[in-house]
């Protein structure tokens, strides 16, 4: 087998290691799906999820509020994780070419001694 195909011209990457932040269904998904698959034990999972859905979709909007909520924090927490990480990386990336750039310096005037 070649190389894995380029990606998706307009897409970032897929990082298998990156999880999406939830959105509130996804959080309502899992605070309910256990009960729910105990009460239809024979459903498939297609028609459990399509149940969930109709759910959510026929919940009154303050019910679904403390989802909401909930997805907004979290999405809050990981864009500042994301731009906490950025600013890392970018300042170990700047230590780092400031000691390469050190270590050039130092190379230069060794050489520099030699001449004289």
């Amino acid at each position: 087998p070649g190389a894995p195909p380029p990606p998706r011209a307009g897409k970032a990457p897929k990082n298998k290691n990156m999880a999406r932040t939830p959105n509130a269904f996804v959080l309502f998904k899992k605070a309910v799906y256990q009960e729910e698959r105990e009460k239809n034990p024979a459903l498939s999972n297609q028609r459990l999820f399509q149940l969930l859905a109709d759910r959510w979709r026929s919940m009154p909007e303050r019910m679904k509020a403390g989802y909401q909520e909930r997805a907004e924090e979290l999405r809050v927490e990981d864009r500042e994780a994301k731009d906490r990480r950025r600013r890392e990386a970018e300042e170990a990336e700047r230590r780092e070419k400031e000691a390469e750039d050190g270590r050039m310096t130092l190379e230069g005037d060794e050489d520099d001694d030699d001449d004289t």
